[in-house]
């Protein structure tokens, strides 16, 4: 059936079979591990971040990005990205999970970073950048 030049879903049916559509999987988060916390003074801090190797987030791993800008300050903290590329992910609470061996992580704020805390940049559609999602740290069970 068509009608104004559209075709109906109810003309496309065909008895006796199924349709089933999935979205693909969306990789759109990056987990990266605070190194080391320098402080500079004035109340400012520099968090060196290093990259989580990919084979150790298991199999929910989207693979790399070289080519994506990170935000260079987030609150009073200075990041300074060491790694050369981005491990990117679906799930970055499962990823640290896995990456950790623990199964409670708790939301900190970027003030009271430590090393061995992570800090997660969600990647903005259609855009080569980076956008601040959180920073957990995994707390022993």
């Amino acid at each position: 059936m068509n009608i104004n030049n559209r075709v109906l879903w109810s003309s496309l049916k065909v008895p006796g079979a199924s349709v089933s559509v999935r979205p693909r999987p969306h990789f759109s988060y990056m987990v990266m591990r605070v190194s080391s916390v320098v402080d500079t003074g004035n109340g400012e801090q520099t968090a060196v971040l290093g990259d989580v190797p990919v084979d150790s987030l298991g199999g929910e791993c989207g693979g790399y990005r070289k080519n994506l800008s990170i935000p260079r300050k987030i609150a009073n903290l200075n990041c300074l990205y060491t790694g050369k590329r981005f491990g990117i992910v679906s799930d970055a609470y499962a990823a640290i999970k896995r990456v950790t061996q623990s199964n409670r992580l708790a939301a900190i704020v970027p003030d009271v970073i430590a090393p061995g805390d992570f800090i997660v940049f969600r990647h903005v559609k259609d855009r080569s950048r980076a956008q601040f999602a959180g920073v957990l740290r995994a707390l022993p069970a």
